[in-house]
């Protein structure tokens, strides 16, 4: 449940609003920055789609709070893709059907996202591209 308000850019991007925030009885960051943290922390690599804007949000929300992150090594599939792909729309919906990864529809929401990311990967390598 963020402390300021929500942006109508986020909400159309995610859909969520704070009425829905509510509902689904979100909790503020700090209940959760000690697991993400940590499971971050356990990670060789982070591997997302503009897992920079990821990793970004991650550190401004815990500065708001005054808690500490540290450093992850992570790896942007959308840069990789648009470099694959070039000339291609690169927002991972779009990614997903143009590498014929079908079953993802409800993308903005974290599982659904990372198993996304994970399955475009695993098709991107599967047909032998990239290293």
């Amino acid at each position: 449940m963020p402390q300021s308000r929500i942006s109508a850019d986020a909400s159309y991007i995610h859909g969520l609003i704070r009425k829905r925030l509510r509902e689904l009885s979100a909790t503020p960051w700090p209940e959760h920055h000690a697991t993400v943290t940590g499971l971050l922390a356990q990670a060789t690599v982070v591997i997302g789609w503009n897992i920079g804007f990821d990793m970004r949000l991650l550190a401004q929300t815990a500065k708001r709070y005054g808690l500490e992150t540290s450093g992850v090594l992570t790896a942007d599939l959308l840069q990789y893709y648009r470099e694959l792909r070039p000339g291609k729309r690169a927002r991972l919906i779009d990614a997903l059907q143009n590498e014929g990864v079908d079953g993802f529809t409800d993308l903005h929401r974290a599982e659904a996202d990372c198993r996304a990311v994970l399955a475009l990967m695993r098709q991107l390598l599967g047909h032998g591209v990239g290293p």
